[in-house]
């Protein structure tokens, strides 16, 4: 299974059905909250004796909630494969919260 599609699976358990999940959402659509974007950041490489020896696919996850604490942005922050970045508020009663993972 593509990597990318592995953390679309992962990030779709681990929210339920009460997240929308979308991967690189274009600006024509019109999101429905609270919402999961995803989107490919770059590559993690590792290397030995001047060699590609392993290469990882970088993630951003933005998590848009409307408050501050929600049970599922603890379990993102529980959870050892997601890393927090930062949280902000994003307008009226909603809250971002940025992730990343490297898979």
């Amino acid at each position: 299974m593509h990597k990318r599609l592995q953390l679309d699976a992962t990030l779709k358990a681990l929210f339920g059905p009460t997240v929308h999940v979308y991967y690189q959402a274009p600006n024509n659509i019109e999101l429905q909250y609270p919402a999961c974007i995803y989107t490919f950041d770059g590559f993690n490489n590792q290397f030995a004796d001047n060699t590609l020896y392993v290469q990882f696919e970088r993630y951003s996850i933005k998590l848009i909630v409307a408050t501050q604490v929600e049970p599922f942005v603890l379990s993102l922050m529980k959870n050892p494969k997601f890393t927090y970045v930062t949280s902000y508020p994003t307008g009226a009663a909603q809250f971002t919260y940025l992730f990343r993972t490297t898979i």
